[in-house]
């Protein structure tokens, strides 16, 4: 089983969002399978893990030591993947508390159920949201971007919320995760 541990975005910048990928996937045509989760922020690199029942106990457990946090977010970047397709996500700016959260989490997950510091993990994470990604060439994402790199500049938002999102497959597959719990902060 594939999971992923993130935090929901509060409903206000949830709908934001989905109007901004209706109106690009209406223009673009780039399909909305970034959109079949709710609008989150993915809190560690997603790991495999036989035992989903332990981890949804984890974050319930997780979710009591927590409290509403302020999320602020910097502007929508293009990356470009590996296999040279693209994805445009809005950046999170880093902070104290995303920093601690997502530490724990990878000390956690490591110490408690031996999985192991993913490469993605660490110092150098990367919180954002997706707003799109596709099989669609880099330079498709480039006029997109282009279009609406300004489109949510420097917004914020509360969350309150924490979810685990799971999979089935055996490797990361898009468009194959869904919303196994959500759990909400003491």
């Amino acid at each position: 089983m594939q999971i992923c541990l993130a935090l929901l975005l509060n409903n206000e910048i949830h709908n934001k969002i989905r109007r901004l990928v209706f109106e690009i996937n209406s223009r673009y045509k780039t399909g909305i399978v970034a959109s079949l989760l709710p609008q989150h922020i993915s809190l560690n690199e997603t790991f495999y893990h036989g035992n989903i029942d332990e981890i949804c106990d984890y974050i319930i457990n997780l979710a009591k030591s927590l409290c509403t946090a302020k999320i602020y977010f910097d502007k929508l970047e293009l990356i470009e993947s590996a296999n040279k397709t693209g994805l445009i996500w809005w950046k999170v700016s880093k902070n104290d508390w995303l920093n601690d959260l997502h530490n724990q989490i990878v000390f956690d997950l490591e110490n408690r159920f031996a999985i192991l510091k993913g490469s993605l993990n660490g110092a150098n994470f990367n919180f954002h949201s997706t707003i799109i990604y596709g099989s669609n060439m880099c330079a498709d994402y480039k006029k997109i971007f282009d279009d609406y790199k300004n489109y949510l500049a420097n917004e914020t938002c509360f969350t309150d919320e924490i979810a685990l999102f799971c999979s089935h497959e055996e490797k990361i597959v898009a468009g194959s995760f869904y919303t196994y719990h959500i759990e909400k902060f003491k």
